[in-house]
């Protein structure tokens, strides 16, 4: 008869750490509301690039791409190596990015609506003649 070894199973749960990097990006963060709970105009606030990173979110390349191709938020150049960005400007740039659709124009988004539509009228036939 063979004898079977039964090993205890550790049902210990490890614990959770926090990534550096998060932490980091919380702690900015948070500076960052305080700046802007304690300005009286909370719109005229300048961030650094990595601040307005740490507010978008959005990696400090994205933005530095966005401006590049002049479709990011306005901003603020003192100096050569110097970028700033106002809070109300980048609150209006989040605002002007909504959208309704993924589509990239209103012409686009009509023609998938009537595609979409006219795939529904097919199928509601389709099911039509297979139940009648």
């Amino acid at each position: 008869m063979t004898q079977t070894h039964h090993t205890a199973i550790d049902r210990t749960v490890p614990a959770v750490t926090i990534p550096d990097e998060l932490t980091t990006q919380t702690a900015r963060f948070v500076a960052l509301m305080d700046r802007f709970a304690a300005s009286p105009n909370p719109d005229d606030v300048r961030m650094t690039v990595e601040e307005t990173s740490v507010y978008v979110p959005m990696s400090v390349g994205q933005l530095g791409q966005l401006r590049y191709i002049g479709r990011g938020p306005k901003f603020i150049k003192p100096s050569p190596k110097t970028v700033l960005y106002r809070k109300g400007d980048v609150d209006d740039w989040l605002a002007s990015c909504v959208q309704n659709t993924t589509a990239s124009s209103d012409e686009e988004a009509e023609q998938r609506a009537e595609r979409i539509s006219q795939y529904n009228e097919a199928a509601k036939a389709k099911y039509k003649k297979v139940n009648a």
